[in-house]
């Protein structure tokens, strides 16, 4: 556990990260962790066909 806390608090320390990132940690921190798990997994089977489409569409315009 010391390990995930030592390296979020890193990503909250660098000024390179992204203000969502950050505060998604942050409230990350406070919530149920099962909950946390679910949203990880809503957010990847979102966002990441829809970055992935955005990038490639980009590539190839």
């Amino acid at each position: 556990m010391k390990e995930a806390e030592d390296r979020i608090d890193w990503v909250l320390k660098h000024p390179g990260m992204s203000d969502w990132l950050k505060q998604a940690l942050r409230d990350a921190r406070e919530r149920d962790p099962a909950a946390v798990l679910n949203d990880l997994e809503l957010l990847n089977q979102l966002l990441k066909p829809r970055a992935e489409t955005q990038i490639d569409t980009s590539l190839f315009d």
